[in-house]
């Protein structure tokens, strides 16, 4: 059985925790052990977002740290859950798993209207800054260095389509 590393990509307000419990749910139904890591999470105050931007660098170092210790410990599928929206983003956690061989994929949740993000999310990023990430996204393509990229359009985002995402992820796991 092979270990699966997913980079998910996208905004704020386009579902990527959304989709990891679900992933997390189905996997943990078939036995499959996942390990989440979000750079947000560390953010997190007595149930409540606090973005310290002086803290960002540190805590983005502390969540790679628990990205690789999770892939050094052979855990199933190991997820980082941030935005990723550049390659310089993301390929330290493509590095470590590829340390360990472990096969990589992307999950992009593609951009939906701004203002639906700017409801959904729950980070408080402004308008703006939520457009020029969007472009950022928009611009960097596919995710580089990976063996395998889902798309997930705003259009096909519901809980089934979640669900038969998070089945083909884990089905990977079995596949030669």
């Amino acid at each position: 059985m092979r270990k699966i590393a997913l980079i998910s990509r996208g905004i704020p307000g386009s579902g990527k925790s959304t989709f990891n419990r679900i992933l997390k749910s189905v996997a943990s139904g078939v036995g499959v052990s996942v390990a989440i890591h979000s750079t947000d999470d560390r953010f997190m105050v007595n149930g409540k977002y606090v973005f310290d931007f002086a803290k960002l660098h540190p805590y983005h170092m502390g969540n790679l740290r628990d990205f690789t210790s999770s892939v050094a410990s052979n855990t199933d599928i190991v997820v980082v859950d941030n935005t990723n929206i550049k390659a310089r983003d993301y390929k330290p956690y493509i590095e470590a798993a590829r340390e360990r061989g472990y096969y990589v994929m992307s999950l992009i949740l593609q951009p939906d209207d701004l203002a639906k993000h700017f409801a959904r999310q729950s980070h408080g990023v402004p308008l703006d800054k939520l457009e020029m990430m969007r472009d950022s996204l928009i611009a960097s393509g596919a995710t580089i260095g990976v063996d395998h990229e889902l798309v997930i359009s705003p259009v096909d985002f519901s809980e089934t389509h979640l669900v038969e995402v998070s089945k083909i992820i884990c089905n990977k796991l079995y596949a030669e």
